[in-house]
């Protein structure tokens, strides 16, 4: 019973996530396409990248929570944690360090690169409760 309601929980902070994820990347991407002026420095290669990317993991995490029981699945969600921190840890380092054109341009971006991040950890820690049930 316990082991089903984690994975159940589980299954749900994996979709919010990425649907978090996803969602702001996408509301980033309109805000790009049709808001900002084109020459502004924020608007570059490297930051539209990480837009694209979030996309990608975002929606690869929801897909990946409904198929955690077939090899694919986990496949996918390793692959896509693992991206998502990683992608979102080099924002952290950008902002920390004042780089140039950081995606995190403001203090509400990082807030919001820190949150998803806490998010992440929440999947992660949620696997690990629930594969250690299952080892117990």
């Amino acid at each position: 019973m316990t082991q089903l309601f984690l994975l159940m929980v589980h299954k749900t902070v994996l979709i919010l996530a990425g649907a978090v994820i996803a969602g702001e990347a996408l509301a980033l991407f309109v805000g790009t396409r049709f808001f900002v002026d084109k020459d502004d420095p924020w608007v570059n290669r490297k930051n539209n990248r990480f837009i694209w990317l979030d996309i990608f993991t975002g929606l690869g995490l929801i897909w990946s929570a409904a198929r955690l029981d077939a090899d694919l699945g986990v496949f996918v969600y390793t692959v896509m944690l693992t991206a998502s921190f990683i992608s979102h840890g080099y924002r952290d380092w950008e902002y920390l360090f004042r780089k140039d054109n950081r995606f995190c341009m403001n203090f509400p971006l990082f807030i919001m690169n820190n949150l998803k991040l806490v998010g992440l950890l929440g999947v992660v820690a949620l696997k690990f409760s629930s594969w250690f049930l299952s080892t117990a």
